[in-house]
């Protein structure tokens, strides 16, 4: 008896070791953990945000440049007066590339024994971009869509006036009457 009770002593005294050097080992691996999440790494996104700020800014200064021209030949209408425009785009701009295509048609007929037939039809399409050194190959570069325009005119008040603005974009940009707001400078 005191021997079984020696064994199931020492027993005890192995597993609490064991539980300890486990309790220890998983708060060594959780400290690890800690000191990865905490160390800065560098980021890939980076890289997505250099890549659209261009485009972001190419459709501003799109915008930008179409207000300039706008307000340009505006003032020089007779009755217009000084002017402010802002103009407002459906859509970015859109790049077509290159690309090599490529189409291949399989049909398989089939013949069973009672003289039933069957037609099979698998089509594949591939489309591969091609790459001028790193960058695709542009081959066209389609202009944002614009979606509305305001002016603001010293003879914005004036309905002729206001008329002849209003005529003149929708000329110019192929845009309806009700998205083109003419209001007074004040």
């Amino acid at each position: 008896m005191v021997l079984i009770k020696q064994i199931f002593i020492f027993m005890e005294k192995k597993v609490n070791k064991l539980i300890k050097k486990d309790k220890l080992l998983l708060i060594f691996l959780f400290g690890v953990l800690l000191l990865v999440i905490a160390l800065p790494t560098k980021k890939s996104d980076s890289k997505k945000q250099i890549i659209n700020e261009p485009e972001s800014s190419t459709d501003t200064s799109y915008e930008q440049m179409i207000e300039k021209r706008l307000e340009d030949i505006l003032s020089k209408v007779d009755g217009v007066g000084a002017v402010k425009t802002m103009v407002t785009l459906k859509s970015s701009k859109e790049l077509v590339v290159k690309s090599d295509t490529s189409i291949s048609e399989n049909i398989i007929e089939e013949e069973d024994n009672a003289g039933g037939k069957r037609v099979t039809s698998n089509k594949e399409y591939s489309e591969n971009v091609i790459y001028n050194d790193k960058e695709p190959y542009v081959i066209r570069e389609i202009e944002p869509v614009i979606e509305g325009v305001v002016v603001i005119a010293k003879g914005g008040d004036n309905s002729i006036v206001a008329g002849k603005i209003s005529e003149a974009i929708q000329s110019l940009f192929n845009i309806p009457a009700h998205k083109i707001r003419v209001m007074k400078m004040q």
